[in-house]
């Protein structure tokens, strides 16, 4: 009998864990996210600003280590404010992310994400990634 048991336990774990190993959900954003370097907001898979250089405008404040994309009228903006700078890829940053769409039904606010850098580019570009919260944000250093 105790055969049996112990072969019945080992089933029971198999199946645990191959149940827990299918409910892993993927860790990091889209591929595509890091093959464009258009300023941009997306929020759970939806582009919510994309930077246009006619209609908006960029804004970055090192010392308040504050991103800000906004539209000529100030009626749409998106602002990331981090803990700290990023500087190295691979390295986790809390921020606090605001957005305006063009209603006040589409306002977000986020506050202590984790943010992942997952690309920086030479021209001052960074892409960031908060995997729990699905956010996808591509912000640039101005000099």
């Amino acid at each position: 009998m105790r055969r049996y048991a112990k072969l019945a336990a080992a089933f029971t774990v198999a199946v645990a864990a191959l149940m827990a190993s299918g409910c892993r959900q993927e860790v990091g954003p889209d591929p595509s996210f890091t093959t464009s370097n258009t300023i941009m907001l997306n929020i759970d898979g939806k582009d919510m600003m994309v930077y246009d250089p006619v209609t908006c405008q960029l804004a970055f404040n090192a010392s308040l280590r504050e991103f800000r994309v906004m539209n000529d009228n100030m009626s749409e903006f998106f602002c990331l404010t981090c803990e700290e700078l990023p500087t190295a890829v691979g390295q986790t940053i809390r921020c606090d992310l605001k957005y305006l769409g063009p209603n006040t039904k589409s306002a977000y606010n986020c506050k202590g994400a984790d943010f992942s850098v997952e690309l920086i580019g030479d021209e001052g570009t960074i892409w960031l990634w908060c995997g729990k919260k699905k956010i996808a944000v591509r912000v640039k250093m101005l000099s």
